[in-house]
């Protein structure tokens, strides 16, 4: 049997340590729900849940995997929300497909964050977006030749300022950026499971 992927559509902003406790589990005075922990039952216990599509509280590490009591062969992995304008800018300048040559920004950092994105803005305020692969890197081409800031939005906590990246008449390579190691993630809400993606 595989992995099962999840996803957390809607998390929460209430705090778990406000939550009055019952047993290992807490109760949501908001939404009047008890509210699951999955750190505290197996796989099978969070399988029940997920058809139930229960409320949880889930800690996910920086790999993507939610923690959950015991050990089993089978894992629950957290999905990657697709951000917004994943491809490229919302909006191009009039002509600005005739400017040549295209240039490239590639990096690669220290630390992975399981849901980390870079994120690359010019000075007219185009957004490109680029999910990290699993060894933290990430690409950026068919870039025109201006002063870009450069971002890494993390799933949990603040982004992080990688600072300016200049593209001027090369390629620009950025190696072992470097920050904190990544904090385990912790998501309140329903999750529900991910369906396959069906092939071709």
């Amino acid at each position: 049997m595989s992995d099962i992927e999840v996803s957390f559509p809607a998390p929460c902003s209430q705090s778990w340590d406000a939550m009055e406790p019952r047993g290992c589990n807490r109760h949501c005075a908001a939404c009047d729900q008890v509210i699951h922990n999955l750190s505290e039952v197996g796989f099978e216990e969070a399988l029940s849940l997920l058809d139930a599509e229960a409320c949880v509280r889930a800690k996910i590490t920086a790999d993507g995997t939610v923690d959950l009591a015991g050990n089993a062969n089978r894992r629950l992995f957290a999905a990657v929300a697709a951000p917004l304008g994943l491809a490229l800018a919302a909006c191009s300048t009039t002509g600005l497909g005739e400017v040549t040559p295209r240039y490239e920004i590639t990096g690669k950092t220290k630390y992975t964050e399981w849901g980390s994105v870079a994120v690359l803005t010019d000075p007219a305020g185009r957004v490109w977006r680029r999910n990290l692969d699993s060894k933290g890197a990430f690409r950026f081409s068919n870039l025109h030749a201006t002063t870009y800031s450069l971002t890494i939005e993390r799933n949990c906590g603040e982004p992080i300022e990688v600072g300016e990246v200049v593209v001027s008449e090369d390629d620009v390579g950025l190696s072992e950026l470097d920050w904190p190691q990544a904090e385990d993630c912790i998501i309140i809400g329903v999750f529900r499971r991910v369906e396959p993606r069906a092939a071709g």
